[in-house]
């Protein structure tokens, strides 16, 4: 990810300090935080699809609110999504920090 990413992104979970967005590529997933409001607020819920702008700031990802293309994903996509996002984790490819 380089010091600016905008890329389609589906936000998989939604927890009380970040969100967590998989890359459309289905192999890396990120804990990002909203630079002013929780990504929750931004989205106005959890399972979506949507493009946004992601940096590293501090040594977290950071998603600015300005988001496009925001769409609401249905049930069975929700679960192939907690699926997917339990490979990225058991093969360590999810990051809650920028840091190496």
């Amino acid at each position: 990810m380089g010091a600016r990413d905008r890329t389609g992104t589906r936000i998989k979970r939604l927890v009380k300090t970040y969100s967590v967005f998989i890359d459309p590529s289905g192999n890396v997933a990120y804990a990002v935080l909203g630079l002013t409001d929780r990504v929750r607020e931004i989205a106005g819920i959890s399972g979506v699809f949507l493009e946004a702008g992601i940096v590293q700031y501090h040594g977290r990802f950071v998603c600015d609110g300005i988001v496009e293309r925001l769409a609401l994903l249905g049930s069975n996509y929700r679960k192939d999504f907690n699926v997917e996002f339990k490979r990225i984790k058991l093969e360590g490819r999810f990051y809650a920090t920028s840091d190496p």
